[in-house]
C-alpha cells in the first residue's frame, strides 16, 4: 500500500469511529475512488483529500514556508560555524520569508559580530535590518551536538468556505470517470498536528457550500475528533 493510500486508510478508519459507523462492511481501500463501503445495504464510494489553510502553491503557506525555513536554519548555522568560534544554539522564528537569497549569511553575520555572555533572547532592535526574523533566543550554555532551531508561532484561522467549496468543485471533476456507486462521499479531513491544516472548523457558517454529485461532503478533524456534515445542509 502506498503512502498516500495508508494516509487515507488513516483517516477513515478514525472518522468512522469519530462519524458512529462502527457496523460498516466490506470496506476496500482503491482507487477512483478512494475507499468503498457498504452500509444500510448501500455501496458507498469515498473520496479522501486534506484541507490546508492555503494551497501548497502559493509562497506563504506553511507547506512552503516550513521546508524554507529549514533550509535557512541550516543554511545560517553551517555558514556560522565555518566562520565563527563561539559555540551557540539558537532558535529562530520567522516572519513569511519571500526571499531566501542571502537571507542565511546575514543570519550568521549577525549573529558572528555578538560575543554572547548568557543564554536570552536578542531586542528586536539588533535585527530590524532582516525583516524575515522575528524572534532569536541564543544559548551558551551548549554540550553535546548544537542544532539550531525553528520557533514557529502558529495562529490558528477559521476554515474558508471559498476555500472548501474550491475543494468541492475540484474533485466533483474528477468523479467522472470513477466506478458507479449507489452514492458517493467526499471525506475533507484535517489534520489538526499538522500547522499547514490546523483551523477552526467551529462556528463557521457552512450555508453556502453546495455540491452536485457527492451525496455527503464531511469536514473531519482529528484529535478533536470533529465531524462536520457541510452538505446537504442539517
Amino acid at each position: 500500500m502506498k503512502k498516500t493510500q495508508e494516509l487515507e486508510k488513516k483517516y477513515f478508519e478514525s472518522f468512522l469511529l469519530a462519524y458512529g459507523i462502527p457496523d460498516a462492511e466490506n470496506i476496500n481501500y482503491q482507487d477512483k475512488p478512494d475507499v468503498s463501503f457498504i452500509h444500510k445495504e448501500k455501496n458507498i464510494g469515498v473520496e479522501v483529500t486534506q484541507f490546508y489553510v492555503k494551497p501548497g502553491g502559493v509562497i506563504s503557506s506553511e507547506q512552503k514556508q516550513r521546508v524554507i525555513r529549514a533550509r535557512i536554519i541550516e543554511d545560517s548555522q553551517t555558514l556560522y560555524e565555518q566562520e565563527y568560534s563561539q559555540r551557540i544554539e539558537v532558535s529562530l522564528g520567522f516572519n513569511v520569508i519571500k526571499k531566501e537569497k542571502g537571507l542565511a549569511k546575514k543570519i550568521a553575520n549577525l549573529l558572528g559580530t555578538k560575543e554572547f555572555k548568557k543564554d536570552g533572547s536578542m531586542p528586536a532592535n539588533m535585527f530590524c535590518h532582516i525583516p524575515e526574523l522575528r524572534y532569536i533566543y541564543v544559548c551558551v550554555e551548549v554540550e553535546g551536538v548544537i542544532a539550531w532551531k525553528d520557533v514557529h508561532v502558529h495562529s490558528l484561522q477559521n476554515t474558508s468556505v471559498e476555500e472548501l467549496q474550491r475543494i468541492i468543485n475540484e474533485k466533483e471533476e474528477k468523479l467522472k470517470g470513477y466506478a458507479l456507486f449507489d452514492e458517493f462521499w467526499l471525506l475533507v479531513a484535517i489534520n489538526r498536528m499538522d500547522f499547514s491544516m490546523d483551523q477552526e472548523i467551529l462556528n463557521v457558517d457552512y450555508s453556502t457550500i453546495s455540491s452536485s454529485n457527492y451525496a455527503k461532503v464531511l469536514l473531519y478533524r482529528t484529535g478533536f475528533e470533529d465531524v462536520i456534515q457541510v452538505w446537504p445542509k442539517v
